[in-house]
């Protein structure tokens, strides 16, 4: 089981190191492409629940437009059948009919929306999530690539309590089809005397798309 701090920049295939619900295929070392059509997820063990900083990057190239139809990023999870697994989650999500592209949600345990921050994304631009927790504090924020990491949380919200120790990517489309692609996936322990390990470097590169 990987230890804190964690990063994965899938220049190489590490797929078969993740459960997975779902197909999730590599691109070559460039990203991790995922096509949903239902509760999908791609987490992996790292020994830790709380006081843990999750990040990663994602594209969407379809998006979600079903109210319960979301992309993002996920602390705190579990590999257990879809629809139970998610842990807290910063996502782009569906508004009914259309995508809501005004703002990010933070989703808890896949049962409840908890609140939304303001921001603009568009289709096809790749954007940096990061989720932390701290006991039942969650923390969000998100900023385009290329652009420096804002200084403020975009989200700031209480949940309730966890103890899951996996980390990654998320998709719920009970109503459509989404399509992203995820990448980058790092994650550091808020708390002393962790052991690093890395399955891909170079977390903070450029862009390559």
């Amino acid at each position: 089981m990987p230890t804190l701090p964690f990063a994965d920049s899938f220049v190489t295939d590490t797929t078969g190191s993740y459960s997975k619900s779902g197909t999730w295929t590599w691109n070559s070392g460039q990203y991790i492409t995922h096509t949903s059509t239902s509760q999908d997820f791609m987490v992996i063990d790292v020994g830790q629940s709380d006081l843990v900083e999750v990040m990663g990057s994602i594209v969407v190239t379809t998006a979600p437009t079903s109210t319960n139809d979301y992309l993002g990023i996920q602390v705190s999870a579990n590999s257990l059948t879809a629809g139970s697994n998610r842990g807290y989650i910063i996502c782009f999500r569906g508004s009914g009919t259309t995508p809501d592209y005004s703002n990010i949600w933070l989703l808890d345990s896949n049962v409840a929306w908890v609140t939304s921050g303001a921001f603009t994304w568009t289709i096809g631009t790749k954007y940096w999530l990061k989720i932390r927790r701290v006991g039942t504090t969650i923390y969000c924020k998100i900023w385009q690539d290329g652009n420096s990491e804002p200084s403020t949380w975009t989200i700031t919200a209480t949940v309730t309590p966890r103890t899951d120790t996996q980390i990654g990517f998320g998709s719920s489309t009970p109503g459509d089809t989404v399509v992203g692609n995820f990448d980058d996936l790092s994650a550091i322990s808020l708390s002393p005397s962790t052991k690093p390990l890395n399955i891909n470097t170079a977390v903070h590169r450029a862009s390559r798309w």
